[in-house]
């Protein structure tokens, strides 16, 4: 029961009486149980997210760097292929070459290299540029002017002068 005590209609003394104060209390007590139950829960399901979050962001980055390092060692086979391919290091090393005599092999060269496109499925375009000749070798055809080359490739951002000094 409470008390309260009036006077000139106004509350002058309010107070509780111990049989209250102890349902109060008893009430109070049962009311933070299932609020502590809940924070407990809370801090713990935040934590396991936490650490699942962590541990799937951990998994994924490693498959990306699977995924990357795969393609960086296709990239290097293709490059090996390349530089031990007969064909390819005759024309590089040859002195002074008369284009008009070696026609046929810088062609056997051009379809020699077309092969790597197929056995790769990573790199799909490339070329060759034989500084000897002055020439670009891409899959299945020959350039023998850069000119031709920059203007049927995908270097419309770059201007020939700089592709010519930044890519060549």
């Amino acid at each position: 029961r409470v008390r309260v005590r009036y006077e000139g209609g106004k509350i002058v003394k309010f107070e509780f009486t111990r049989l209250y104060k102890k349902f109060l209390l008893s009430y109070i007590f049962i009311l933070f149980i299932p609020l502590l139950s809940g924070y407990i829960s809370y801090k713990v399901s935040i934590n396991i997210a936490k650490s699942n979050s962590i541990e799937s962001s951990l998994m994924l980055l490693n498959q990306s760097k699977d995924v990357l390092d795969g393609r960086l060692n296709e990239i290097g086979e293709f490059t090996k292929q390349v530089a031990i391919n007969r064909q390819i290091t005759l024309q590089l090393n040859k002195k002074q070459p008369e284009i008009n005599q070696n026609v046929y092999e810088l062609w056997s060269a051009s379809e020699n290299i077309a092969t790597f496109a197929r056995t790769n499925d990573f790199v799909e375009d490339y070329y060759i540029y034989l500084n000897n000749y002055d020439t670009v070798l891409t899959p299945n055809s020959i350039f023998y002017r850069k000119a031709d080359f920059y203007e049927t490739s995908y270097f419309k951002n770059l201007s020939f002068d700089s592709w010519e000094n930044e890519i060549l």
